[in-house]
């Protein structure tokens, strides 16, 4: 671990199950066992060729900030499996029934923090290429690893939720990266959503913000409400007559029935 000048290491035809290498450097060439039970490497952005026997035994695996590793066929092959951490990984998926079977076992693996201790899920960040992809499957990516990056036949896709005041998520879209996302009560795509009145104000939908343009990550969108104010024309004896619900700021006018009033023996009234 501490050789920082190491650039060639084989280690064909040991047992080893465990190897640490330096945290940064120039290593360009490995050669592993099958053995290996933990496999850790950081910050190694030489590395050219690697090589490892098979990969049954793993059951630890931490990668971060390295390229030209088989992420795939690692994950694939790691029958034992249990945490994982993939930090600013950059990895090409065969297919998508390949990408979709690697994000089900990390799913459902544990993982590690920077410090190398347990964390209830596995951690996975960087950008993983399809040739193609389902927005299922990418809103089940985003579910489990918001960080990582689809690029489906060479351009980035983003997923832009929609989301209630309340918090309740109205609608998810995917947005190809440098796009403008829709709203989608403009474009049919959902019914107008709707805040509960309190006692003395109500709310109606608004729009969902200012939409952000040029699209280059994931997006939170909220629902925006105007106030509302009740306004009630009550007749002379108390009895309303009519009550409508205006947004703050724009004007009301009656529009019900010609209010009356009992005549007396000395008056009448209009």
């Amino acid at each position: 671990s501490g050789c920082s000048n190491l650039q060639t290491a084989w280690f064909t035809g040991t047992a080893i199950t465990g190897l640490s290498l330096p945290n940064g450097g120039i290593v360009k060439e490995l050669k592993l066992p099958g053995t290996l039970t933990n496999f850790t490497i950081r910050n190694q952005k030489k590395l050219e060729t690697i090589e490892i026997g098979g990969y049954g035994s793993l059951t630890t695996l931490f990668i971060e900030n390295t390229p030209n590793l088989p992420i795939e066929a690692i994950i694939a092959g790691a029958s034992q499996l249990s945490r994982v951490r993939l930090v600013d990984v950059d990895w090409t998926a065969t297919s998508q029934e390949t990408l979709q079977a690697t994000i089900d076992k990390l799913s459902a693996v544990g993982g590690l923090d920077e410090n190398g201790q347990n964390t209830p899920s596995a951690i996975v960040t960087g950008k993983v290429r399809v040739p193609s992809i389902t927005n299922e499957l990418l809103l089940s990516i985003n579910e489990h690893f918001p960080e990582l990056v689809v690029i489906a036949n060479g351009v980035a896709q983003y997923l832009v939720k929609y989301y209630d005041w309340d918090g309740t998520l109205l609608y998810p879209a995917v947005v190809a990266g440098g796009e403008t996302p829709i709203n989608p009560v403009e474009a049919g795509a959902i019914t107008a959503p709707t805040r509960p009145d309190i006692s003395t104000q109500g709310y109606v939908f608004k729009d969902f913000g200012t939409l952000p343009t040029n699209v280059q990550s994931n997006c939170r969108l909220t629902a925006q409400y105007t106030d509302v104010w009740f306004v009630k024309y009550v007749n002379s004896d108390g009895t309303v007559l009519q009550t409508k619900r205006v947004p703050n700021g724009e004007g009301t006018s009656y529009s019900g029935s010609t209010p009356t009033m009992a005549s007396t023996a000395q008056y009448t009234y209009s």
